[in-house]
């Protein structure tokens, strides 16, 4: 614990709140660092903000409203999860078995493929969706690590779910949704237009890609609506 004047409080109360600290400290940064540097210019500074007014190109030659179709159905998903299902019904632990249990292990064994080929082998990556060579400029290399990123956190996450007994039935609504979000970018490979230079990902990759994450989608629709659940979960939440 942490004396004060006025009493005391525990390290759990205030860890949460460290992160924040980062706020000052980067916008102080921002406001005093060298106008000099052409990332830091005024000039630059109203670039940026001028730039979310470009209406079209947000996504190789997609408007925003058609970005904003696009990634509808994922948001829409979850939002008709999260008030349709009761959270008496959410909270119901299911048992891990069977088809749930090898959709997230197929799941999470893909996620490592996707991190490993694009750390490892990014310009193998590059040849499958099209692409000559890894292109190495800074929004690539940023996007790539991030993504990376995300396919390790979500492999790991999917792992640990598949080694459990049961889960919380809402926790499967982290994968059923992020099959949702892939099979739509599938989708939107297939049309040239929606991507950078006018060159559609190859069907190739459309057809693997789409046919592995639709098919791990209807298996977790088939595995949410057929769980078996814990009966003392049920128990519980009455």
């Amino acid at each position: 614990k942490i004396v004060g004047t006025e009493g005391s409080f525990t390290m759990t109360k205030l860890l949460p709140w460290l992160p924040l600290a980062s706020v000052p400290i980067a916008l102080t940064y921002f406001h005093f660092a060298n106008l000099d540097d052409p990332a830091f210019s005024p000039k630059y500074r109203q670039e940026l903000i001028d730039s979310f007014s470009i209406p079209d190109d947000v996504r190789g030659g997609s408007t925003r409203l058609q970005t904003l179709l696009h990634i509808a159905f994922p948001y829409l998903t979850a939002t008709f999860l999260y008030f349709m299902i009761s959270k008496q019904r959410a909270t119901e632990l299911v048992k891990v078995q069977g088809v749930l249990k090898s959709t997230l292990q197929l799941h999470a064994a893909v996620f490592v493929f996707y991190n490993l080929a694009g750390e490892l082998f990014p310009n193998v990556m590059a040849k499958l969706i099209g692409s000559p060579l890894f292109h190495a400029d800074a929004i690539t290399h940023l996007f790539m690590s991030a993504l990376a990123d995300m396919f390790f956190v979500g492999a790991l996450l999917f792992w640990l779910m598949s080694i459990q007994d049961a889960v919380p039935r809402w926790v499967t609504w982290v994968p059923l949704v992020q099959s949702v979000y892939n099979v739509m970018n599938d989708f939107r490979w297939s049309f040239p237009d929606h991507v950078p230079g006018g060159v559609a990902v190859p069907y190739r990759m459309i057809v693997i890609d789409g046919g592995v994450f639709t098919s791990l989608l209807l298996s977790y629709v088939y595995a949410y609506v057929s769980a078996e659940i814990v009966e003392e979960s049920v128990k519980k939440n009455k």
